[in-house]
């Protein structure tokens, strides 16, 4: 039997598809391709959210990590270690903060060939004013999902399972 694409939904399609090509189960395939696009939207939303407020995933984090480090100072090497991130775009994330006016570069106490990074009063202010609203926000988004505390932990489990079958991605 013939499956003609224009006639069939993308689930229809993957669904039918994967039975032909692999046997797997069709649910599974459905799965997979609902979580990715729950995935990518939820991801488009957050970053349209922080855009919003001038930021990116990364200078969120960096913020986080700067607000809670001790004297909110962190040199460029542990951010990027923390931020599991590259020198390199630490620099350019850093240089986006530190032109908003939320970080500052200062000479490290104790080797003047590094610097630290500190944030400032107004990057204080900020992340103690947007944090709440952020946090809030998400969690408005799962009291709409309107899961209950079972289904909650439930989709926990079942998201810890799915990480766990992420490496057989990168196999052949």
């Amino acid at each position: 039997m013939e499956i003609r694409a224009d006639k069939l939904s993308k689930t229809e399609m993957m669904r039918k598809r994967a039975k032909q090509y692999t046997g797997a189960n069709e649910d599974t395939m459905e799965a997979y391709w609902l979580f990715l696009s729950v995935a990518r939207e939820i991801i488009a939303t957050v970053h349209n959210r922080l855009e919003r407020f001038g930021l990116s995933d990364g200078k969120l984090v960096i913020l986080i990590l700067l607000r809670y480090a001790s004297d909110h100072s962190l040199t460029p090497s542990e951010l990027a270690e923390r931020c599991e991130v590259t020198r390199g775009t630490i620099t350019g994330l850093l240089d986006g903060l530190e032109k908003a006016g939320l970080i500052e570069r200062k000479n490290h106490p104790e080797d003047r060939r590094m610097l630290t990074i500190q944030l400032t009063k107004q990057g204080l202010d900020f992340i103690d004013e947007m944090m709440p609203q952020h946090f809030r926000c998400l969690g408005e988004m799962i009291k709409r999902a309107d899961l209950s505390s079972d289904e909650t932990q439930q989709f926990l489990t079942i998201l810890k399972k799915i990480q766990q079958g992420i490496p057989a991605l990168l196999e052949e």
